[in-house]
């Protein structure tokens, strides 16, 4: 199992070298990243909005991640403002 992050620019990359990322892509390099993503790996991102800013393709990555038995693990949450966990995970089914 690998931790991976994805980082729409380099504001992200601390937070994501905080989480414990092993390697962290950039927003050109996704599709190398869809590439080598084998089940039990975690997407990290710093925000869903950083992720993807389209909601459907959101839905459409998530669920491929799933069936891959990919991980996704989101460090915060916009518009989130109560106290909680500081992240979301999503385990794949």
């Amino acid at each position: 199992m690998a931790t991976f992050g994805y980082a729409r620019n380099d504001a992200d990359n601390p937070q994501l070298s905080e989480a414990g990322v092993n390697s962290v892509y950039a927003d050109a390099d996704m599709r190398d990243l869809f590439t080598i993503l084998q089940p039990g790996d975690v997407v990290v991102v710093a925000s869903l909005d950083r992720f993807m800013l389209d909601t459907d393709v959101l839905i459409d990555i998530a669920a491929a991640l799933d069936q891959r038995g990919v991980s996704t693990r989101t460090l915060r949450c916009p518009g989130h403002r109560h106290a909680g966990p500081p992240w979301v995970t999503r385990t794949a089914s």
